[in-house]
């Protein structure tokens, strides 16, 4: 019994002799790793990864940005092409332009729409968004139904259509000052506003043959105009005679002849 006893007794000593020696050379390879070292690690750089969380915030904010702006873009597109698709597509300018001008529709459709938005946004940036979306999905609906939505025109109506386009500048940004969003707002319609003004006050004849502002159609351009921001190309002539086909026949005449083969 004395012998067993003194035999347990050895075993933990041994036990505990090897843990010591385990612990000092753990100690002196940690010693010698920061000595060797020109910055030991702290605790914190040991369990934290190395993250650069500026760039992090930043991609994540940008992110969430993008996701804001898309999303206000979105409600715009939906406002003019769905909530306000029959006062526009169907409605407008049927049959002819001073029978369903754009003006009143604003307190009756657009007022109430916009408004509703804005009272649902949640700060005033999200709201410029908003409107800003509206303002453009609105002038390039507006381009589709004058140039492609099968509606009948007269030269006379020109005058008609840009007071409806400014009637439109000035109900989204009639009480706005800001140079800025002036400018913003002109990129949009400066193109529709010239193609109404220049090429569709003049007669079919004018429009083919050429006049004191304009050459014959045949010497335009097919797509892309000879000069920055002009409107004469044929493909625009084109789309202004072919809204003319039901009332004047020299325009259906040369519509027939000359099938489109722009689009």
């Amino acid at each position: 019994m004395t012998q067993t006893v003194k035999h347990d007794i050895d075993d933990d000593d041994d036990e505990t002799t090897t843990t010591t020696s385990l612990q000092t050379e753990t100690f002196k390879t940690s010693t010698v790793f920061h000595k060797n070292s020109k910055s030991p690690l702290t605790d914190e750089e040991m369990y934290v990864p190395d993250i650069d969380f500026d760039n992090l915030v930043n991609g994540t904010t940008n992110i969430m940005m993008n996701l804001i702006s898309d999303l206000c873009d979105y409600i715009g597109t939906r406002n003019i092409y769905i909530e306000l698709h029959d006062p526009l597509f169907i409605d407008l300018y049927c049959p002819f332009v001073e029978n369903t001008p754009f003006a009143p529709m604003l307190p009756r459709y657009f007022d109430p729409c916009l408004s509703s938005c804005c009272e649902l946004a949640p700060d005033a940036y999200c709201v410029d968004l908003i409107i800003k979306s509206m303002f453009r999905k609105f002038v390039r609906a507006l381009y589709s139904i004058i140039l492609d939505g099968g509606r009948i025109f007269f030269p006379h109506d020109s005058l008609l259509l840009l007071k409806d386009i400014e009637a439109a500048e000035q109900f989204f940004y009639g009480e706005d000052q800001d140079k800025k969003k002036i400018e913003y707002m002109l990129q949009y319609t400066i193109k529709l506003k010239s193609i109404i003004a220049v090429v569709m006050d003049k007669s079919a004849k004018e429009l083919i043959e050429g006049g004191n502002y304009n050459q014959p159609y045949f010497k335009l351009p097919d797509k892309v105009p000879d000069v920055a921001g002009s409107p004469w190309t044929k493909q625009i002539v084109w789309k202004v005679l072919s809204g003319r086909v039901k009332h004047d026949s020299v325009a259906k005449k040369f519509i027939k002849n000359n099938p489109n083969v722009f689009d």
